[in-house]
């Protein structure tokens, strides 16, 4: 009876651990941004000047965004994944997974604060984003890429892609996949890389195009492939072409 007892009570320790140890969800409203916070790790969420600030975020920690009305930037400091909650259409000017707000007085602290890991995942198919850079990072969908995207340390490379948009800049600004231009106010922009390995790049319904990625290195040097739907009239820069396979995107030795 003792024994049974016993082992009564350590049932009742286990499975009272997992119910402390269940996921909250925390649904929040913060400048344009809202949705639900889902932490293992009591995250929080908070706005500064515009940015949208989650911090305290566990490894399988998400953030799930039911509305994005022309936000200025979502700053995430680790999570598992960043992911829109059914239909949601919207703007992203700036995502970034990093430790910290950067100190924008010195660009290359961008760099040094950036964080993540190679099961992050951002799903936005129905958000148009501008920039995105993290340390680490598996896969990228957003509708279209308008700016720059950088970031990932692994190995294996990150899949990125863009669901009716593309990745389209122009003869004058390109988008920047490998790096990206930050500009001090009243100061001329400076281009800083990030390590970038690429394992797949593609535009489900849209074009590739006027793109530099000199930066970026192909997981599979060779093999490596980026394909849209739509053929170009710009081209991608990068550092040598024969590293990369194509489909309906060219590409020219970067300058």
């Amino acid at each position: 009876m003792k024994k049974m007892l016993n082992v009564t009570v350590c049932l009742l320790i286990v499975v009272s651990a997992i119910v402390y140890a269940k996921i909250d969800n925390k649904p929040f409203n913060a400048g344009n941004l809202s949705g639900i916070l889902k932490t293992k790790n009591d995250a929080k969420v908070s706005e500064t000047n515009g940015w949208i600030v989650f911090t305290g975020m566990g490894p399988k920690d998400q953030v799930q965004i039911t509305s994005a009305a022309n936000v200025k930037g979502i700053i995430m400091d680790g999570g598992k994944m960043l992911k829109q909650k059914g239909t949601v259409n919207g703007n992203i000017d700036n995502i970034i997974i990093a430790e910290q707000v950067p100190d924008i007085t010195n660009p290359n602290n961008i760099v040094t604060t950036l964080t993540g890991n190679d099961k992050l995942t951002i799903k936005l198919k129905g958000i148009n984003v501008g920039t995105v850079l993290a340390e680490n990072m598996k896969m990228v969908l957003v509708n279209d890429i308008s700016g720059a995207i950088a970031g990932c340390t692994s190995l294996k490379g990150v899949k990125i892609m863009t669901q009716d948009g593309g990745i389209v800049g122009t003869e004058t600004e390109r988008v920047l996949v490998g790096s990206y231009d930050y500009a001090i106010a009243g100061g001329a922009e400076t281009n800083i890389a990030v390590t970038t390995i690429i394992k797949m790049v593609k535009a489900k319904k849209g074009k590739i195009e006027y793109v530099d990625a000199s930066n970026a290195q192909a997981a599979k040097p060779g093999k490596t492939k980026w394909k849209a739907k739509l053929l170009p009239t710009g081209n991608v820069l990068v550092e040598s072409p024969g590293n990369w396979g194509s489909k309906n995107v060219n590409f020219a030795p970067a300058p």
